[in-house]
């Protein structure tokens, strides 16, 4: 089970924690073609799982509120992105750092759910370098042991489904990424 997706209580998963629903709520806004919540519920989960991979590495993150590219740079993800993937991260900054996203600039032109495939992409990429870096034993290894450290992730308010794996989700959201 190499890329578990809880990891033992700490700082860096609750980033990941955190990093996981926008990521989730942004899907679904796409698949709903409710582009602008979707966009900023995008952007605040890159941002997110990059803040994780910094404080998994020690490294700091004051000053660094929506600020993509200085996160990125600070993280270091281990791949390079095509010219499209870095339109998309300057597009999501523009958004998270927006008083009223609909009303602004970047709007002009806009075409559909057409960033739902490089969210994809983008997040599940960076997530699967996350999870590696932390070692076995930082890593839960079942549901059980999940639920035993109480950190029932992807849960309704009432408890009732019990944990899923991030997989588990992405099989039942039909992704075509499997990066995981």
């Amino acid at each position: 089970m190499k890329n578990l997706l809880a990891i033992s209580q700490s700082e860096e998963a609750n980033w990941l924690f955190k990093a996981d629903h926008h990521y989730l709520s942004a899907r679904l806004l796409y698949l709903h073609n409710l582009i602008f919540s979707a966009e900023e519920n995008a952007g605040l989960a890159i941002e997110l799982i990059l803040k994780c991979a910094c404080k998994k590495k020690n490294i700091s993150i004051t000053n660094t509120k929506h600020d993509i590219p200085t996160l990125w740079k600070k993280a270091k993800p281990p791949f390079n992105l095509d010219e499209g993937y870095e339109n998309y991260l300057r597009k999501l900054e523009t958004i998270l750092n927006s008083r009223h996203p609909d009303a602004n600039e970047w709007t002009r032109g806009r075409k559909g759910n057409d960033d739902y495939d490089s969210l994809d992409f983008l997040y599940l990429k960076l997530r699967r370098w996350i999870v590696e870096m932390f070692s076995n034993n930082e890593r839960i290894k079942s549901e059980v042991d999940l639920a035993k450290a109480n950190q029932e992730l992807f849960n309704n308010a009432h408890s009732r489904h019990g944990a899923w794996k991030l997989t588990t989700i992405l099989k039942r959201s039909n992704t075509s990424y499997n990066l995981i």
